[in-house]
């Protein structure tokens, strides 16, 4: 009796928190503007769905090198489905949690027990730095992550499936896609991750398959065929030398040895940021006969050497940021979820921190309805405030009486927490930014004329190094400064490309830094302030007077 009451218990909990999720990540997505890198990116794929050109990623009508196009031909897909609104550069990050989640159960539900398989799966999506922060921005990185978690989980589950042909084909394909995303990175996922299930099958003869040579051939036809077609346009060298210094720039050998010691001790509180709360679990695991777990189960030792292989190339690389490690962490929770599962059903620690969590769920909820009442915001305040009481009432009254459903419980608790969080911080969110708003009033003033960004270029150096040696210096002009915010509304409302130009014949309205225009020659028709890392830049819009 007691066990079929433990499977309702459970199931009730699963349906709760299977409807809460899509609730949670999309809940007031579309409140507040573009931020961080949202607009670069959502700009680079707006440009190239206007220009018809899915080719060539350009700012401004000039050639963008940082990254390569594959995210953006997502972004563009998007915007050609739902429109260009901002919860439609924020989904594909959504979509490539829910995705990295789902494909992670799949696999890893063939190796360890469903319920590990399920509560890694819920870790992942309810880990705080992605939760709380970056699945609310249409970034590259989550999706990325997706892509290379699926590279790496694939190499192991082909290879247990003694598919061989597939193991090669497939991850060298997702590589592909990855080198298309990011660039370098993926390449090294791909040749560390071989070595690994190499070494611990003691099968090196396998890096040495025909198979192996094809999915090579298959890489380089997939990325390689990208960057010839773009030869055939444009001269490839800065693309590829950006895409190198974009790597290797945030390597220990570029970094100075004070960046390198700073970045030993930042590591792990970054591993802790992206994890919490679920961070805590590890420390009721520490006594864990892990030694024996590594050696009972190959996808746990496949989980624990491709953490520390792949891992250490971050642990010696000072520009690693958080977002970076995204792909990491499906496989730590495979860890840390096998070894919860384990634990007595009436864990007396994983009843505190089941505690912890709802109190402070609890306690964060009220403080959010206060800070929201503070600045005049009643009804989402009063929703919050109502979510803060439901979460006290369940405290006291649900008897959650088993370590795993604890765990759930906290799992569902974290993701009301994100349901206050979307109904009263994110909406504060850039809320009193004026880029929008500007782009906007400039393109009622300009109806259906053009529109052209006009300034003293940015002169913009690549280094290709490595180890102290360069090997290439390559210079570029980029166009004058200007928020990409403005530039991505601007075309957003125009449906016309914000063209960078030095050329001051052209017919229709102009923006340029205040000053660089002679004022006797033009006609002013709106002043902005284009503000950035809290610096006043003032940008006139006008047209040139008939001579």
């Amino acid at each position: 009796m007691k066990a079929y009451s433990a499977y309702l218990d459970q199931k009730r909990l699963l349906t709760a928190i299977i409807i809460l999720i899509p609730v949670a990540f999309f809940l007031r997505l579309n409140s507040y503007q573009l931020l961080f890198e949202e607009p670069r990116r959502a700009l680079v794929a707006l440009e190239m769905l206007i220009a018809d050109n899915w080719l060539i990623p350009t700012t401004n009508g000039e050639l963008y090198y940082n990254k390569p196009p594959l995210y953006n031909w997502i972004l563009i897909g998007f915007m050609n489905l739902f429109g260009k609104a901002e919860w439609v550069i924020r989904l594909p990050s959504v979509l490539s949690v829910f995705a990295t989640a789902a494909l992670h159960y799949w696999i890893s539900k063939k190796y360890i027990s469903r319920q590990a398989a399920l509560l890694s799966a819920l870790f992942y999506i309810t880990s705080a730095d992605i939760l709380f922060y970056f699945s609310l921005l249409g970034e590259i990185d989550l999706f990325f992550a997706l892509i290379v978690y699926a590279q790496c989980a694939l190499i192991f589950h082909f290879y247990q499936q003694k598919q061989i042909h597939w193991l090669y084909l497939s991850s060298y394909l997702l590589t592909a896609v990855g080198v298309l995303t990011k660039g370098i990175p993926s390449l090294f996922f791909q040749a560390i991750t071989l070595l690994v299930i190499a070494f611990l099958n003691k099968d090196l003869k396998r890096l040495f398959s025909v198979w192996h040579f094809a999915g090579i051939i298959l890489l380089a036809l997939t990325s390689g065929g990208y960057f010839y077609l773009y030869s055939l346009h444009h001269d490839v060298d800065p693309y590829l030398a950006r895409l190198f210094t974009e790597t290797f720039s945030r390597t220990a050998m570029e970094r100075s040895i004070v960046d390198n010691f700073k970045h030993l001790f930042n590591f792990p509180v970054m591993l802790i940021k992206i994890s919490a709360p679920w961070f805590l679990l590890f420390l009721l695991t520490l006594k864990s006969n892990w030694k024996q777990r590594l050696r009972d189960n190959p996808f746990l030792a496949f989980c624990f050497w491709f953490c520390i292989a792949n891992g250490l190339v971050y642990l010696f690389s000072p520009g690693t940021r958080e977002r970076y490690l995204y792909m990491f962490f499906p496989f730590v929770y495979s860890l840390l979820a096998a070894a919860a599962c384990n634990f007595k059903p009436d864990n007396l620690w994983i009843k505190r921190f089941y505690l912890f969590v709802a109190i402070t769920v609890t306690l964060g909820l009220a403080g959010m309805a206060v800070f929201g009442l503070l600045r005049h915001s009643l009804f989402p305040s009063v929703l919050c405030l109502a979510l803060s009481l439901a979460t006290l009432a369940w405290l006291i009254y649900a008897k959650v009486n088993q370590s795993y459903l604890r765990i759930l419980a906290s799992i569902l608790l974290v993701l009301v927490a994100r349901m206050g969080f979307d109904l009263v911080i994110l909406p504060t969110k850039k809320q009193n930014d004026p880029y929008k708003a500007d782009a906007l009033k400039m393109s009622e003033i300009t109806g259906a004329d053009p529109i052209y960004l006009s300034g003293p270029p940015e002169l913009k150096v690549d280094n290709v190094k490595f180890a102290g040696h360069n090997f290439v210096t390559l210079t570029r002009n980029e166009p004058t400064y200007l928020t990409f915010q403005t530039s991505f509304y601007l075309s957003r409302y125009t449906d016309h490309i914000l063209k960078y130009t030095e050329n001051k014949s052209h017919k229709g309205f102009y923006i340029s830094p205040e000053g660089f225009a002679d004022p006797a020659a033009i006609r002013v028709f709106y002043r902005f302030n284009n503000r950035a890392n809290k610096e006043d830049h003032w940008y006139i819009l006008y047209k040139f007077k008939d001579p």
